[in-house]
């Protein structure tokens, strides 16, 4: 058999699943009976399966070991180890992992033994050829725009055109006159996942933007709940901060005693200097108060965060007099 008995695979998700498959085949017309077993690097015994590994099956010529997350190997000393160690005849072992550090024990093995495969993600720009092939595959033909917000939609990952890609298949049915994709059946059945997360949206409060926080808030598919008690942890952050501008306190020591990366202090602390340090205790008074209500059932989730949003980022009524 012409594969080596050890292969790593490190890099896009879908670009590893696709030599996988390719080694698998190759391994199949060499055995069609080669046994397969599928692991997980974080759930093995890799002591006690090392004496597997140099033992020969009792049930068939050929097996083939697929170890997934590689990169969350509780041992990876012991993983490494098999890279470097003679294996039974007709055992082979393809390892998996979407991302691990050049200092990774695996890797050095699997570049000293010349069996380290590196597939990183394309560039956006290489994507649209890559979504096209996937469609394809799928028995579909799209237009270059549909293609294009397909790849918009997913972030560029690959793994993610082939999951709608397939969805997409199924949608449309066996049909060849349906089969086409234009741009609108992309918009009507594929979901955005380029921007998902309520960060933005925190952000947007911190600057005070009134508009851009409802726009974020939008576009988030989160429980209003959770949404709600994030708002809180961010005007507490910010009121902190704020005390501590007050006081003169440098910008590196703020990060210490706060325990946050520079980059993340110097952002939030642009946020903390639109407020005072007595609108943000408002803010939070406030929001704490509509967190009240809710867990006792007095106002709707959506309606409270809705008021925590206004408290935040619009300026305080004027006092009487």
């Amino acid at each position: 058999m012409s594969e080596t008995p050890i292969t790593v695979l490190v890099g896009d998700a879908y670009l590893c699943d696709c030599a996988l498959a390719e080694r698998e085949a190759a391994l199949q017309v060499s055995d069609p009976d080669c046994e397969r077993h599928l692991l997980f690097a974080d759930e093995c015994d890799f002591e006690s399966m090392a004496v597997d590994l140099r033992s020969a099956s009792l049930f068939a010529l050929a097996r083939h070991f697929v170890i997934r997350r590689a990169e969350k190997a509780k041992k990876p000393k012991q993983l490494a180890a098999w890279i470097e160690t003679p294996l039974s005849e007709g055992t082979y072992v393809t390892i998996l992992s979407t991302g691990m550090k050049a200092t990774s024990p695996i890797i050095k093995s699997a570049k000293k033994a010349e069996v380290l495969t590196s597939l990183p993600s394309p560039k956006p720009r290489a994507t649209a050829p890559l979504a096209k092939q996937i469609l394809e595959s799928e028995g579909l033909r799209a237009t270059p725009d549909a293609i294009r917000e397909l790849v918009a939609r997913t972030d560029a990952d690959l793994q993610s055109i082939r999951q709608e890609a397939r969805k997409l298949s199924t949608a449309l049915g066996e049909d060849e006159d349906s089969r086409p994709v234009d741009l609108s059946t992309v918009q009507q059945l594929v979901f955005s996942q380029a921007e998902e997360t309520v960060y933005p949206f925190f952000d947007r409060l911190g600057e005070r933007n009134v508009q851009g926080a409802l726009a974020a808030l939008t576009s988030l598919r989160d429980d209003p709940t959770r949404i709600l008690g994030g708002i809180i942890r961010h005007l507490t952050q910010l009121s902190m901060i704020r005390l501590l501008l007050d006081r003169r306190t440098p910008a590196q020591t703020l990060a210490k005693q706060l325990g946050r990366p520079d980059w993340l202090v110097r952002r939030l602390i642009g946020q903390a200097k639109r407020f005072t340090f007595q609108q943000l205790t408002a803010a939070l008074q406030r929001s704490i108060e509509l967190d009240t209500q809710l867990k006792s059932g007095g106002i709707h989730p959506a309606d409270a965060v809705l008021k925590a949003t206004y408290a935040a980022t619009l300026p305080p009524p004027p006092s009487r007099g």
